[in-house]
This record gives C-alpha cells, sequence and structure tokens, in this order.
C-alpha cells in the first residue's frame, strides 16, 4: 500500500535575484518576498506579482517581517526600511552603526527590534503614522545578532547570535534581561516561538535544533545534525503542532513541536539552499524562500486532515477573502461568505466540493481555517 502524500507544492514564483526572506501578509492573501534588492507582493492563489518596489534597499534584502508593515533590512546597509502593506516607504530608521541582520514586528505591530553586527539590538516605538523613534539599546552581545523575535503574546523578546548564545528579555519590564539560553556550538541564526509562546526553538551553524522553556530558561530537547549544514530558518506553524526548518543543505523537514522527532523531509522544493521559511497565519501552507530565486507554497498535510489537493488553496483564499470584506458578526460573515461564494463561483469543481461537503468537506475544512 502507497504511503500518504506528505505535501504539496501548489504555488511557486520565481524571481529575478537570490529570495532569502519571505512572510505572509496576515489576511493570508499575499507573500512578501525580499527578491535582490526588491520587495515583491504576489498573489498566494496565483503567485501573480502583485506589486514590486524596486530598489527598496541598496543592496539584497536580507531580513524582513509582516504585520501592519512591511520591515526589512539588507547586506551593508544600517538602515531598517519600514513600507506600508503597499510597499510604499514610511520611514528609514537611522541609528544603527553596522549591518543590521535581523528585524521583527511586535505582535500588536507598534514596535520593531532590529539587531547588527556591532552587537547592537534596538527597540522602535510607533509614535504616529509613518513615524518610529528608538526607546531601547541593548548591548549583552559580543558577537554580531542574527536573530531577533517577539513572542506571539507580546511578553518576551528572544535575540541570538555569533557569541553561540540566546538572550530572553522581559518586554513588560522594560526589556530587563530575564534569561541566556546556552548550548549551542556555532552561531545560532534562527528563532520562532511556539504560538502559545510557551517554547523557542533555535538553529545554528552547529547543524542542530534546540527546544527550550524560554519562561523558565531551561532546555527542553535536542536533534544534533538535524541536517547537513546550518540550519537557516525555524518555524512554528499556527497550530503549534509542527516545527518547519530550512537549511543551507536545501532540505526542509517537518518536526513534531513537542518532542522534535522527525515527521518528513522535503527535497523537491528547491535546488539550492532554503534561505526562510514562514507558516502562513492560517491555513496548512508553508512558504518557503531560496537562493535558487523561487518561492513556494508548500502544502503540508499533517496540518490538512482531509483535503491534500491543490484546490483547496485557492477555494479558501476565495472564501476567507469573501469572509473578510464581510460586516457583521462572525456568524453572519460566514453565512454570507457561504452564499456569496455559492453565486460568484457557482458550476465548478471547487463550488460542488464546498457545497456538498459535510464536515469532513472543503467546507468543514476551510472554515475550520478562518
Amino acid at each position: 500500500m502507497a504511503d500518504s502524500p506528505t505535501h504539496e507544492i501548489v504555488q511557486s514564483v520565481n524571481h529575478t535575484g537570490d529570495v532569502l526572506a519571505v512572510a505572509s501578509t496576515p489576511n493570508n492573501h499575499y507573500i512578501i518576498a525580499g527578491s535582490g534588492r526588491a520587495i515583491v507582493k504576489s498573489d498566494l492563489r496565483t503567485g501573480e506579482e502583485d506589486k514590486r518596489r524596486e530598489n527598496a534597499h541598496g543592496s539584497n534584502v536580507w531580513a524582513l517581517a509582516t504585520g501592519a508593515i512591511i520591515v526589512s533590512c539588507s547586506y551593508i546597509s544600517s538602515a531598517v526600511k519600514v513600507c506600508n502593506m503597499d510597499l510604499e516607504p514610511e520611514q528609514s530608521l537611522e541609528g544603527h552603526e553596522s549591518t543590521v541582520w535581523s528585524v521583527d514586528i511586535s505582535p500588536d505591530s507598534t514596535m520593531i527590534v532590529s539587531g547588527d553586527a556591532n552587537v547592537v539590538v534596538k527597540i522602535w516605538k510607533k509614535r504616529g503614522v509613518g513615524s518610529w523613534a528608538c526607546v531601547k539599546t541593548l548591548k549583552d552581545y559580543i558577537a554580531t545578532v542574527f536573530a531577533v523575535v517577539f513572542s506571539p503574546n507580546g511578553e518576551m523578546l528572544a535575540t541570538a547570535g555569533g557569541d553561540k548564545k540566546i538572550n530572553v528579555y522581559s518586554v513588560a519590564n522594560n526589556f530587563s534581561h530575564m534569561h541566556t539560553l546556552e548550548g549551542h556550538t556555532d552561531q545560532v541564526i534562527s528563532l520562532s516561538f511556539s504560538p502559545d509562546s510557551s517554547r523557542l526553538v533555535s538553529g545554528s551553524f552547529d547543524k542542530s535544533l534546540r527546544l527550550w522553556n524560554p519562561t523558565a530558561g531551561t532546555l527542553l530537547k535536542t536533534v544534533k545534525n538535524a541536517h547537513r549544514r546550518t540550519v537557516n530558518s525555524l518555524v512554528f506553524s499556527s497550530n503549534g503542532n509542527l516545527i518547519a526548518s530550512g537549511s543551507a543543505d536545501g532540505a526542509i523537514k517537518i518536526w513534531d513541536a513537542k518532542t522534535l522527532k522527525l515527521k518528513f523531509a522535503i527535497n523537491d522544493a528547491h535546488s539550492a539552499g532554503v534561505s526562510d521559511l514562514s507558516f502562513t497565519p492560517k491555513g496548512p501552507f508553508l512558504l518557503s524562500a531560496s537562493y535558487d530565486r523561487a518561492t513556494k507554497v508548500i502544502q503540508i498535510a499533517l496540518l490538512d486532515s482531509y483535503v491534500k489537493r491543490s484546490p483547496v488553496l485557492l477555494a479558501y483564499l476565495r472564501f476567507s477573502e469573501i469572509v473578510n470584506s464581510s460586516s457583521g458578526s462572525e456568524v453572519q460573515k460566514f453565512k454570507k461568505a457561504r452564499a456569496a461564494y455559492a453565486t460568484k463561483f457557482a458550476g465548478g469543481v471547487l463550488y460542488c466540493g464546498l457545497i456538498g461537503g459535510g464536515p469532513k468537506g472543503i467546507l468543514g475544512v476551510i472554515l475550520s481555517y478562518l
């Protein structure tokens, strides 16, 4: 008996430059990618380019984060760029004195964090529309800060870098230092919090994954030689059950988020090193970026119990768009979306699946994502 499929690549977006950073917009509709010096916004449903900001930076975009805004940084630049969701520039944050390697946005989009090669971490706070100011500087390192990330509950900030250590800070207590997490034997370049903020996973040049309790400051699990080369990116799934890791070896691996047991590997997504990963906020989709100049949308079967075919991508996104544009209570929104979907897309396979499917059909799956 053949094994059930573990994943399906449902969309591939080709770029003209190396893609070193990728993220989904909070509404699940678009892919935001750093393509060479440009920032590109593509439709998650079709892969078609929606907007492009050429020369957003003077060198390749290295990292970016999305929220109510888009924040990015690049090679050989000390500036942090802020733009709106239409890629229109709002502000260039000046204050770092060396290359900025890492950025993130707080869950409520009121703070930005950035880390640089001069071992400095800066916290920027929103002062108004398109206006940000540095309110805190942290200097707890002896080497480049490669990763910075806010916890989803907004209570912690984790940073890591070339000194092989991870520092955890309390946001509420003016970024007071909580813990230093030690154990990696080489530079730490990737971090991700679980959706409930109870766990923190780290990846390193030492090829290992380490799972931590960030509140207690304790190590929970370790996987040595998780990849053949550097672990460039890590991300928890939106339901907190899985962790995806991407490596310079070109592989993407999916792990159990509690035990760090390997579920499966994805070796058919990219022909070069994987530079960045991001799960969509809702749904079973993993976004990946690579030095092969492509971003991929990968449907993960373990996050989608019933539907393992790419039509669910289009159906889900169409339905989600109608819900998000509707007014009224959540129940009223779903009723309107179901009626509107039936009217607008009636006659096709997706229509039949949505209306004819029970709780285990496409509609049931879609509703579970919203």
